[in-house]
């Protein structure tokens, strides 16, 4: 049986588990079990599989599954797919932001389900769990994304990925035939490891903004160590960084007269200023003290 231990980096805190889960086995696909997958498929999903990927996903070792078993019958099933993001499907290509590779690896969450009288019991979220745990187990942090498609008019389906930490990536219109009608889906994605979505066009401007302004504080800063070594601070000088400075929240006193103190607190406070405008550009916070900071 797989270990139903939760892997929780990127999924939100589950509620405590139902007694039912102990009368429940968990185990993977067999060829044999293709008549009860088929079954299970049939009454869960409205799309059509073919008898080829029935007989893919119980004989293909590239396809992680899982079965839960109550007794003799199959109430719940999960299969995925781990594969490089360079071999995704068009609609899912910008899935991670473009400083990952071409072979990073991203979880591909073709299907999961559970029988109707067994729903809202946790079983989904014991089956998310142990792929979670499978992946950690198998390849430690390689993999930073896992996704999945559902149908835009499953709001219980897109409520539970929701609730497990699973963001909206995009919307895919037309992308299912359902009865001969175009059908809209949505593509969820739960980011693992540092992994991480594309940056929006706002999140770019932002960040060249930082830099650009963390560029200009150095060169401020520059003037203020002349300054200092001529024993001079303009006052011009010491208000445009007071203003920078009240800008992004930090302050500095208005009431120091000698240039040798104004000096180092401006110096002081451009470094503080140059810390924060590259925290803000690239997320890292960096190291930052009186005695240590790097200019």
């Amino acid at each position: 049986l797989l270990c139903c231990k939760l892997y929780s980096a990127g999924m939100k805190m589950s509620a405590p588990a139902d007694p039912l889960h102990n009368s429940v086995s968990l185990r993977r696909l067999y060829p044999p079990d293709t008549d009860d997958v088929k079954c299970l498929a049939k009454h869960l999903f409205p799309i059509d599989y073919p008898d080829s990927w029935f007989h893919d996903i119980v004989t293909n070792d590239r396809f992680y599954t899982q079965a839960a078993l109550l007794g003799n019958e199959m109430v719940a099933m999960l299969v995925a797919e781990v594969k490089p993001i360079a071999i995704v499907n068009k609609e899912d290509a910008d899935l991670l932001s473009c400083q990952f590779p071409p072979e990073t690896k991203v979880c591909y969450l073709l299907s999961i389900g559970v029988s109707q009288p067994y729903r809202r019991r946790g079983l989904a979220r014991l089956l998310l769990s142990n792929l979670l745990s499978h992946l950690h187990a198998s390849l430690g942090s390689q993999v930073k994304c896992v996704y999945l498609h559902v149908l835009a008019t499953n709001r219980a389906a897109i409520e539970f990925y929701q609730g497990q930490g699973f963001q909206l990536h995009c919307r895919l219109p037309f992308y299912y035939v359902i009865e001969g009608r175009p059908a809209d889906a949505c593509s969820y994605a739960l980011y693992l490891n540092d992994g991480c979505p594309p940056e929006s066009c706002l999140q770019t401007v932002a960040r060249s903004a930082s830099l650009v302004a963390s560029c200009v504080c150095s060169r401020l800063l520059s003037v203020t160590c002349y300054c200092r070594r001529c024993h001079l601070m303009p006052s011009c000088l010491y208000s445009i960084v007071r203003r920078l400075g009240s800008i992004m929240g930090l302050s500095c006193s208005d009431s120091i007269t000698n240039s040798s103190s104004r000096s180092c607190s401006v110096s002081m406070l451009l470094m503080q200023l140059k810390h924060r405008l590259v925290y803000s550009a690239t997320g890292s916070q960096g190291t930052l003290s009186s005695s240590t900071a790097s200019v």
